[in-house]
């Protein structure tokens, strides 16, 4: 008898015990979720800031690609140059806002592996979108001709060597032309864990590397517990 109520006591004393080990380990995995989120929120917030300021900067330099080509649209080269830039900074704009929008629907309410397919959506037009900024060096020469015009007020075409300007041309369609179609070939979904793409994303994208880590601490947590 005495042995039998002793296995009970053992029972319940065992029972107990793993009562509050299963308390303590959902109280630590609320307070890692709680903290890793708010983490993750600080994350986006840091890439919302980076991506307002890229709409705004790049709104303001549409306008003013779009005055100098207006201001210079006698000559059809610097009309066309301020055009071209004003398309790319508008191209730029929009790519800011979809992203802006994304991340402003991140539901950090929602179960953690849709948060991850929320990021990734979120990472992927990043990447996709960062190809738009590639194509501007087959335009450099419009930097040039710009820059002439705005802080020197020459007209580099009308006063340049033409050998010196078919010679930029060559070297346009021959490597700048390819460099970017080569780099917009490169910046896929699929390299977006390579070294050079984490790089190249620092501070501009990087953030939802970073967000996603502390979600995968959260993910490995909760599967222990199952």
């Amino acid at each position: 008898m005495d042995a039998k109520i002793e296995l009970e006591n053992l029972k319940s004393t065992w029972a107990t015990v793993e009562a509050k080990l299963d308390r303590n380990w959902k109280l630590n995995l609320k307070v890692i979720r709680e903290g890793n989120l708010e983490k993750v929120r600080d994350k986006m917030k840091n890439l919302l800031r980076v991506k307002v300021i890229t709409f705004t900067f790049y709104l303001i330099g549409g306008l003013c690609f779009a005055g100098f080509g207006i201001q210079h649209a006698a000559q059809w080269y610097m009309a066309l140059t301020g055009g071209v830039f004003t398309l790319w900074a508008v191209l730029v704009c929009f790519t800011s806002v979809k992203e802006i929008e994304l991340i402003m629907k991140l539901d950090y309410t929602a179960p953690v592996i849709e948060l991850q397919r929320q990021l990734v959506t979120l990472r992927t037009t990043i990447i996709r979108y960062f190809r738009v900024g590639v194509w501007v060096f087959p335009l450099y020469m419009g930097w040039v001709i710009m820059a002439f015009q705005v802080f020197f007020g020459v007209d580099i075409i009308a006063v340049a060597d033409q050998t010196w300007l078919y010679s930029q041309l060559g070297f346009t369609i021959v490597f700048m032309f390819p460099l970017a179609l080569w780099m917009h070939s490169k910046l896929i979904p699929e390299n977006a864990d390579k070294k050079w793409m984490q790089r190249l994303l620092q501070g501009n994208g990087s953030q939802v590397a970073g967000a996603q880590a502390f979600l995968g601490e959260i993910r490995e947590f909760e599967e222990e517990e199952q």
